[in-house]
């Protein structure tokens, strides 16, 4: 199992709660969480009860002083694995370091079975233009795909099928 634990102590929403994150929850994949303690539920939080976001891919830009995600699946229902397949996003968020606000923004036209499993920025663009892959995993059938885009979505290299394999990782060298 993988995974993270996050414990809040002493916050006006919640009192000591743990918060766990964890690939291998009560589902095959996708995510499986749990809150344990005491807790005060924002009625905006009742919102987003079966909604979710799977996340692969995230980068610190030291130049624009934010974070930004390209999440791989992203769904307003409840997580179920067969209709989790065709859930991939052309979505890209930011936001500072304190997530404080988050932008959203799209890249590039939507596949529903093409997810984002990583990114980086490419290097002398001062941060602006993303180079990135996406994972294709429908019915036991494996494919990677690449992608560059700017930070407001205009696409500079359309999708192209690198083979019938996974990647999940890029680096310049």
């Amino acid at each position: 199992m993988t995974g993270a634990l996050f414990r809040t102590e002493d916050t006006s929403s919640m009192d000591s709660t743990e918060i766990f994150s964890f690939g291998a929850g009560p589902v095959r994949s996708g995510v499986g969480g749990a809150l344990t303690g005491p807790q005060n539920v924002d009625p905006r939080q009742q919102l987003l009860a079966h909604r979710y976001l799977i996340h692969e891919s995230a980068a610190w830009s030291e130049r624009l002083q934010r974070w930004f995600f390209l999440p791989r699946r992203a769904s307003h229902e409840r997580y179920e694995e067969a209709a989790d397949e065709r859930r991939a996003t052309n979505l890209l968020l930011s936001c500072p370091a304190d997530f404080g606000s988050v932008a959203v923004r799209r890249a590039g036209p939507l596949d529903p079975t093409h997810g984002f499993s990583s990114f980086k920025f490419v290097p002398d663009t001062d941060d602006q233009v993303v180079l990135a892959l996406k994972s294709e995993e429908v019915g036991g059938r494996i494919a990677a795909y690449i992608t560059a885009f700017t930070l407001d979505g205009r696409v500079l290299m359309p999708e192209a099928k690198i083979g019938d394999v996974k990647f999940e990782g890029l680096e310049f060298i």
